[in-house]
């Protein structure tokens, strides 16, 4: 195992990048400060150079009145998947249509809705190459590939945080308390979907919708 310092030191340099000026530099900089974070059980207080209280993050993205469950479903996973909080509301009084925000500490806010509006962009792309293929659908076969599409992204997301767990032998890390209070303060919670479930026959579109989940690369989504 490298020196303790040197790692600190490493993930320093990367948090600095972080700041880059050049967008994809910056991203990218701060998933191999998380991943290397996570490696070495290393919190953000302890590489921090000027010891601070944490900052905790509030960034919100529109999802949509019609047929967005699913997106709701999603931003429940990935908040899980990078120590966050997440709730919806209406986007604003008297408008119709909805809003996911994700409450994180430091960058863990901003890589999990980059990591949403990607995965987002991605389901969408891979259902109308799916449509164009397989001709007329249904709402519910939507739904199916949509529900099945969130599912393969758990699914993958389960196995590589397992790897991780196994390979380097540490758990990783919970939500942050100060996220949690913070989400508390809100008094809401991320109610379940009634609306999002395997609600048509259509096979294809199931299985279709899985495989784009599971092929799904969520490290090219913070560099996109």
């Amino acid at each position: 195992m490298k020196n303790a310092q040197e790692i600190i030191k490493k993930i320093q340099n990367l948090l600095r990048l972080s700041e880059s000026a050049n967008e994809h530099e910056a991203r990218e900089a701060i998933l191999h400060a998380q991943r290397l974070m996570l490696k070495y059980n290393l919190s953000t207080e302890s590489v921090e150079e000027i010891p601070a209280a944490p900052t905790v993050q509030e960034l919100c993205t529109d999802i949509g009145s019609r047929n967005n469950g699913w997106k709701r479903l999603l931003s429940v996973f990935i908040a899980n998947n990078f120590k966050c909080e997440t709730f919806y509301r209406a986007s604003r009084p008297g408008v119709c249509g909805q809003r996911v925000t994700f409450i994180g500490q430091n960058a863990d806010a901003e890589i999990a809705l980059s990591v949403f509006n990607f995965a987002v962009a991605y389901g969408e792309a891979r259902f109308k190459a799916f449509k164009k293929q397989a001709g007329r659908l249904d709402k519910y076969d939507q739904i199916t590939f949509f529900t099945a599409y969130t599912q393969g992204i758990r699914d993958r997301f389960r196995e590589e945080k397992q790897a991780l767990e196994q390979q380097y032998g540490l758990a990783c890390l919970d939500v942050p308390a100060c996220v949690v209070e913070r989400m508390t303060s809100h008094n809401c919670r991320t109610a379940p979907n009634k609306n999002v479930g395997l609600f048509s026959n259509c096979d294809a579109a199931r299985g279709a919708g899985y495989t784009a989940g599971r092929e799904f690369n969520r490290q090219q989504s913070v560099l996109a």
